[in-house]
């Protein structure tokens, strides 16, 4: 985030059954399909007195089906991405 690493995320495979249901509701994901849940704590030091923010995610290379982010309408929780600064 604006260029400081954050902790690295381990991610399983893309699971999929019942819980899935907003995926299958609004048909917005492969069927029944959801993620998990992830936080992360970003040191201060990394917004450098910025006003924007910019959040870069990746993948390790040779791995293969990239990375899905869910929002309130896929998945299994009903929330979009957010931000929380305390």
């Amino acid at each position: 985030m604006n260029d400081t690493p954050l902790p690295e995320i381990v991610l399983s495979n893309d699971p999929g059954d019942y819980r899935g249901i907003l995926s299958n509701i609004f048909d917005s994901a492969p069927p029944s399909s959801y993620g998990y849940l992830q936080t992360v704590e970003v040191p201060i030091a990394a917004f450098k007195n910025q006003r924007e923010v910019e959040i870069t995610f990746s993948t390790k290379p040779n791995t293969s089906g990239g990375i899905r982010i869910f929002g309130a309408r896929s998945g299994r929780y009903p929330v979009d991405p957010v931000l929380i600064f305390e």
